[in-house]
């Protein structure tokens, strides 16, 4: 009788995973610094950042998968991917909104695309479980939340501070800043565990 050890799924790049866990953390700061300036001033001095933080939130998704995340599934690149792939819809539909030239598809095409992405990452995430702690179920949270707030702007919940019919309020974006960076931190943190 043969014995075949199992070598546990972990991770593969550690630096690519200390990076996208940096980049969320950058991401989530710089989105809240826009939600707070953009809440006070109506004519937002910092309306650049509202560009710069999708295209971060975009290469920190694409970090993560190439650092296998999820072990070597498949299935969380494949989620990731699409999750950074609705931000670059989402940031187009934002240019072509701001230039007269509205697309009405592309906004809840970039959301709903953002929304699966990340629950199917998260999900594939957490199931091979290559990395642990808060940073194993952090993205099913995140999407879970994000899920949340969608039906509820969807179906024109009015859960004032949290989300309405225009989207997340104050409350429910704050919450979704504090998950990413704590996502972040958790990746990063696990990253340097590996490295170890």
């Amino acid at each position: 009788m043969t014995t075949t050890t199992v070598t546990p799924v972990v991770a593969t790049t550690p630096r690519l995973l200390l990076l996208g866990g940096a980049a969320l953390v950058v991401g989530a700061v710089l989105e809240l610094v826009y939600g707070l300036v953009e809440s006070v001033l109506p004519q937002n001095p910092l309306s650049v950042i509202g560009f710069i933080t999708p295209v971060i939130l975009a290469v920190a998704a694409v970090l993560l998968a190439l650092g296998g995340i999820g072990g070597r599934s498949a299935l969380a690149r494949i989620g990731l991917f699409v999750y950074a792939g609705a931000y670059a819809i989402l940031l187009i539909a934002s240019i072509a909104a701001m230039t007269g030239n509205v697309i009405e598809l592309l906004f809840p095409l970039g959301g709903t695309l953002l929304t699966f992405g990340l629950l199917v990452a998260g999900i594939e995430v957490a199931r091979v479980g290559a990395v642990g702690g808060y940073a194993r179920w952090g993205l099913l949270i995140l999407g879970a939340w994000i899920l949340f707030i969608d039906i509820a702007a969807f179906t024109g919940l009015d859960l004032a501070v949290i989300a309405d019919a225009d989207g997340p309020g104050f409350a429910g974006a704050l919450v979704r800043v504090v998950l990413l960076a704590a996502e972040g931190v958790a990746i990063a943190v696990a990253a340097r565990s590996i490295r170890q």
